[in-house]
């Protein structure tokens, strides 16, 4: 009775189907890498300010400093291409160990140019690495925990955000300050050799083989299938998203700096908001795995875009004196306000960049690397025309608010294009024709 009980609690929480030994050790070793590159994502957003102030960059250039970070993250196709030459789990140790060593090299940059070109390359590692990891996950689980296995791996990934958020306020005000965290990120190029019996080489997945015998004998199911036309599709959802909603997330921190937020309270937040964002992209991923990745994708694109609103158009101050019998409670609403916000935009932000990376997949089976290089690329260049973007508004608009308001408009045309657009997997054009 307490197992049965047990299992119907848990069940939520499992693939839809069982995993063996492989398998689980494959999505450990994944998630492993994506707690490091989570920690190395969150840095730079968090040190902004100081890396600012230490570097001497002008205010009306943060935005270009991180449009130039990013912009570097387009070189990450052709990184993927070594996958011809290397295979996907041994490119996948390489860039590792290789954003490793460029994250702990950014400690030592003396200038602003030089920081942005270790950020860069680490940057072009990372994407590339993304990318990688997906398809290998995608590769080796069967397709009904396809968005369990992207979505576990976004979830636990999380604990490198809340890694850099606890040592924040501890390091950032040392004489070493912003450095010291990312000398941290060494460490990943030590753990290779303890992922690499974890990710040997492996065969394409039985899905992938299936829907390819399928489409050879059967001349209607491949009439039905239109995988580049809806990769097309998807990509300009994740360009449009990405040019608003990725860049108002790398300015959180530093607009919650610039409006009186001290940094131990940023961090506060921050680590409140890991813990409950936690379960964010495999509970949205198992969900996409129910009830199908446009529908799920949807919902987080618009509820993702109402959160960014919140964070930036909430009042600076509202205080809310409370005084009934032995109560008395005396808070700044907006701070609640502000924090709610930032933790419902961190929670679709994650859960959307996971689900359409499945679908990605889902749409090109034959050719997943393709398919997730293409999204992710269009992820990039959002979110590099999104910071330069930012930039400009900001000379116009005369505020960082305002101009990430204005930014916006592109989500909500992206909600528009993902409701109408025709998107098709090719499992479903294969079951249309049956």
């Amino acid at each position: 009775m307490l197992s049965d009980f047990f299992a119907r609690l848990t069940s939520p929480f499992r693939p839809a189907e069982r995993l063996d030994r492989g398998q689980r050790r494959l999505v450990l070793a994944v998630v492993a890498a994506a707690i490091f590159i989570q920690y190395d994502a969150g840095l730079f957003s968090l040190v902004l300010p100081y890396v600012q102030r230490d570097l001497q960059v002008p205010e009306g250039q943060v935005g270009v400093l991180g449009g130039l970070i990013r912009a570097s993250a387009l070189g990450s196709p052709l990184i993927v291409l070594l996958t011809a030459r290397m295979g996907r789990r041994t490119l996948l140790l390489c860039l590792v160990a290789a954003y490793s060593l460029t994250t702990g090299l950014t400690a030592l940059a003396p200038n602003a140019w030089s920081f942005v070109a270790l950020q860069g390359l680490t940057r072009a590692l990372i994407s590339a690495e993304v990318m990688i990891a997906i398809v290998v996950l995608l590769d080796g689980l069967p397709r009904r925990a396809w968005g369990w296995g992207v979505g576990i791996d976004g979830s636990l990934g999380t604990f490198g955000l809340g890694a850099a958020y606890l040592i924040f306020p501890w390091l950032v005000s040392s004489p070493s300050g912003w450095r010291t965290l990312y000398a941290i990120g060494l460490v990943p190029a030590l753990a290779v050799f303890v992922w690499r019996r974890a990710l040997l080489p492996a065969q394409p997945g039985a899905f992938q083989s299936e829907v390819a015998d399928r489409l050879s004998h059967d001349p209607e199911a491949a009439r039905n299938v239109r995988p580049a036309a809806a990769i097309v599709w998807l990509a300009v959802v994740a360009l449009l998203w990405s040019v608003s909603v990725t860049s108002a997330w790398v300015f959180i921190p530093k607009y919650l700096h610039d409006t009186g937020w001290p940094a131990r309270s940023i961090s506060t937040l921050f680590i409140v908001g890991q813990v409950l964002v936690l379960p964010a992209a495999f509970v949205v991923g198992r969900l996409s795995d129910r009830y199908g990745r446009r529908p799920t994708l949807g919902v987080s694109l618009a509820l993702g875009v109402a959160a960014a609103f919140v964070v930036f158009n909430a009042p600076a101050h509202l205080p809310v004196k409370v005084d009934v019998g032995p109560l008395r409670v005396s808070l700044d609403a907006a701070r609640v306000v502000v924090g709610c916000g930032g933790i419902a935009l961190a929670w679709f932000l994650g859960a959307a960049d996971g689900v359409v990376r499945v679908y990605a997949g889902e749409l090109m089976p034959g050719r997943k690397t393709a398919g997730t290089s293409m999204v992710g690329t269009a992820w990039i260049v959002g979110g590099v025309l999104g910071l330069f973007g930012e930039s400009g508004l900001y000379s116009l608009l005369g505020s960082h608010a305002s101009a990430l308001t204005a930014l916006l408009v592109a989500a909500v045309v992206a909600v528009v294009v993902l409701a109408v657009a025709p998107l098709r997997p090719v499992a479903a054009a294969v079951s249309a024709a049956d």
